[in-house]
């Protein structure tokens, strides 16, 4: 994970702390803007509030806080998308991500792979917090009615997440953007810049998502620049639509959102500390199993995602193209059953044994590929010595550039000369010379896909 700009960790925190970004996921009682409490209950084994007060404590509010944190990130890897969105662990993750949450949506679509490229740009600015200062237990603790945990702090403000996500359609002109946008960038106005300088054949096969998530004032704002959408979709030769909304956004950042966060009252973190003097354990197995559902459903995303862009690849005939399709339906099935799955995990641990029951397909079709293409090329020198030779040389640099724009990465070009037609001629400035034209020559190209 490279991260660029950041600023001071916004809320202390102890030692036995565990800080959570406000996101909604496991709570069935709490929906939309949450009126949550310092002191309040949460039960860390199915993750969401008790709306119990079981501690006696003294309420600490700081009002016109102001403080801001903001940073872009390229995303390495899942664990660190989860991390920048405020995941403390897998669990809670894959629990949003089963519930529908908006920023699990995110880091689903931003998972960076092989072919693709991730940024997230984050910031918030907190107006007010409010903290459970000596917190005392009020009488015994019942863990099924006050859970383990309870809220030590609450904050209020606005958050905005923006992801883009660069899909390319093959690793070559994933490294041509890499080297495009090199190590050197502090905001998304950076990225843009890049995009606007690459070559037209990686723009060619150069496509765009940009996704949003966001809390506070600042929604409605958020959502003109989105169009009333959650995501805009482009590719690099008409990039209008997302050349306008990257602008608007970096605009809006550095703008209208640190005043409207001013103002919101909007919960957008909280912190979560053990009981005083109280140790409550997860049972082993149910953790075990979560882990493996969120697991399971890792690798079927990624699987889908492989599905999803052999389904769409242009090298591919319409047969092959439609079984792609007909294997991303059943992932995209077993997906559904194994969200369902995590749900009940959570909401009932008895029913962590269930296995979701799923469809088989065959995993070794998304495996990648090495497919042929072929082109034909005529070439022609003239005036030069070493006619065989040149002429060869000149063959194999065209049959090259046709690999060049096909999008998959070459693994290997076999080259067939075809016809000859050579001319003798003499040259009193560099004597002995030839003129040659080749015509049909075959380019037998190996892409792997």
């Amino acid at each position: 994970m490279i991260r660029l700009t950041s600023t001071a960790i916004i809320l202390a925190v102890g030692m036995t702390a565990c800080i959570k970004k406000h996101t909604n996921q496991g709570s069935s009682t709490k929906t939309g803007p949450v009126a949550l409490n310092p002191g309040e209950g949460y039960d860390s084994l199915k993750l969401r509030f008790t709306d119990q007060m079981c501690l006696k404590f003294t309420p600490d509010a700081r009002d016109g806080v102001s403080e801001k944190q903001a940073f872009l990130e390229r995303l390495e890897n899942e664990n660190d998308i989860i991390k920048s969105v405020g995941y403390q662990a897998s669990g809670s993750f894959t629990y949003g991500l089963a519930k529908g949450d908006a920023k699990a949506a995110l880091v689903e679509e931003g998972r960076s792979t092989e072919r693709s490229v991730s940024f997230l740009s984050y910031m918030r600015v907190i107006s007010k917090i409010v903290r459970a200062m000596s917190p005392q237990a009020d009488g015994a603790l019942n863990r099924t009615l006050c859970g383990d945990q309870y809220v030590s702090s609450v904050s209020y403000g606005s958050e905005i997440t923006v992801l883009v996500k660069m899909n390319f359609a093959a690793e070559k002109y994933k490294n041509s953007f890499s080297a495009a946008v090199g190590g050197t960038y502090a905001s998304l106005g950076d990225i843009k810049a890049s995009l606007n300088t690459l070559d037209d054949e990686t723009r060619k096969y150069t496509s765009i998502i940009i996704r949003y998530a966001s809390t506070g004032e600042s929604l409605t704002d958020v959502t003109k620049i989105f169009a009333g959408h959650d995501v805009i979709n482009c590719s690099l030769t008409d990039f209008g639509a997302c050349e306008n909304a990257l602008a608007a956004i970096v605009d809006y950042q550095n703008g209208k959102f640190i005043e409207h966060a001013a103002a919101s009252q909007s919960v957008i973190a909280y912190e979560l500390t053990p009981y005083p003097g109280t140790t409550f354990n997860i049972d082993t197995l149910i953790k075990a199993r979560r882990d493996t559902l969120g697991q399971i459903l890792t690798s079927e995303e990624l699987n889908f995602q492989r599905a999803q862009s052999l389904a769409e690849s242009v090298l591919l005939n319409s047969e092959e193209r439609d079984a792609a399709k007909r294997t991303g339906q059943d992932i995209s099935y077993n997906i559904a059953q194994i969200k369902d799955a995590i749900i009940s995990c959570y909401d009932d641990p008895s029913s962590c044994d269930n296995s979701p029951k799923l469809r088989s397909y065959d995993t070794a079709s998304l495996a990648h590929r090495v497919i042929t293409k072929t082109a034909t090329v005529s070439s022609e020198v003239t005036g030069v010595t070493n006619c065989s030779e040149t002429i060869r040389g000149e063959v194999a640099n065209n049959c090259k550039d046709q690999a060049s724009k096909l999008p998959g990465d070459v693994e290997d070009i076999q080259v067939t000369l075809g016809s000859e037609d050579f001319e003798n001629k003499d040259d009193i400035f560099n004597g002995r010379s030839c003129k040659i034209r080749v015509e049909n020559s075959q380019c037998t190209i190996k892409l792997r896909i």
